[in-house]
């Protein structure tokens, strides 16, 4: 009978202690700040009109093209409607020349990028914006 009380007086000892660990485990597992999961870097968002400016700007580098980047940075920069679209046209015009002179197909590209974005606009007639 000794050993009985013995042993339950070490059973209920062990339970006490037991029970207390595993409610401190719970209340931290609770209450600890869970590890946010790092995000995967998602590529910027950038607007159609400052990619255009941009493809625009890094095709027409050569100094004979500044007037090509000059009526660019006009177009983006202007607010009215129909002065922006005066300017895609006179942009889309001389890179037609330039296109013409050289057949690179970058700049091709370019031309239907700037047609493509210029349809935006109330007033854009296709006969604006001739094919090469």
């Amino acid at each position: 009978m000794w050993i009985l009380k013995k042993n339950l007086k070490l059973l209920v000892g062990i339970g006490i202690v037991l029970t207390v660990v595993l409610t401190v485990v719970l209340a931290a597992a609770l209450l600890l700040p869970k590890p946010v999961p790092k995000l995967i870097n998602k590529p910027k968002i950038t607007s159609p009109t400052l990619t255009l400016e941009k493809l625009i700007k890094t095709t027409f580098t050569a100094s004979r093209y500044k007037d090509i980047v000059g009526y660019t940075t006009l177009a983006f920069n202007e607010k009215s409607p129909d002065k922006s679209y005066s300017y895609y046209t006179t942009i889309y015009s001389k890179i037609l020349k330039a296109y013409k002179s050289s057949k690179n197909p970058q700049y091709n590209l370019v031309l239907l990028r700037v047609k493509q974005y210029s349809k935006i606009y109330p007033q854009f007639k296709d006969t604006d914006f001739p094919s090469p």
